[in-house]
């Protein structure tokens, strides 16, 4: 049987330890086979030097399964996870409210490129500019795609002091071109918006 593509049959009582498991360790545990370790109740040092036995109620529930199963239950319910913040990092966007800001920024730092790309685009279409500063950080994420989102959003909250990097952007060997179309097209707004206040003042 392929691993990779093994899909577990459902079984009620372990979806529901994993995703207890899942729910105790979602602040501090970042790795599926660490998931996997707790539920099997492993002794590895990794284990052991984390604590993470003394700490979870489900640590060494399931002893004796697969462990390729258990970590495809582990991703199967992670993926899930990671749809459903999604949708709600893209409604909280939509929702345009300048309170959000805080748990969306949480959101920045996520290991999954589509949820930091979501909550980059909602930054932008809520529009303030307490965002700016943080957006500027996701400039140098790995994913272009993420950076293209940050850079959009940069056009409608970043001030004068985006300018600097969004002009190296735009002179870059290295960076994509559709990134380097988004940066002009910021850099652009910035100075349209910078102009149209100097001209009410």
């Amino acid at each position: 049987m392929n691993k990779t593509t093994y899909i577990p049959r459902w079984n009620q009582e372990v979806f529901d330890i994993v995703q207890k498991c899942l729910e105790e360790g979602k602040k501090i545990i970042k790795r599926d086979t660490d998931f996997v370790r707790i539920l099997t109740g492993s002794r590895s040092k990794r284990i052991r030097d984390q604590g993470y036995q003394i700490n979870f109620s489900t640590y060494g529930l399931l002893k004796g399964y697969q462990r390729y199963y258990l970590k495809a239950v582990v991703n199967l319910l992670l993926k899930e996870r990671v749809n459903d913040l999604a949708s709600c990092i893209v409604l909280i966007g939509n929702e345009g409210n300048e309170r959000n800001i805080g748990t969306l920024l949480e959101f920045l730092s996520h290991e999954d490129g589509n949820v930091r790309r979501l909550t980059c685009s909602a930054l932008g279409k809520i529009g303030s500019y307490i965002a700016e500063k943080p957006l500027i950080g996701m400039l140098f994420d790995p994913e272009p795609q993420v950076r293209q989102c940050a850079i959009k959003a940069l056009g409608k909250v970043g001030t004068e002091y985006s300018l600097p990097i969004l002009r190296r952007i735009v002179i870059s060997q290295k960076e994509k071109d559709y990134n380097i179309a988004a940066a002009k097209e910021a850099v652009t707004k910035i100075q349209k918006r910078n102009d149209n206040s100097e001209n009410k003042n």
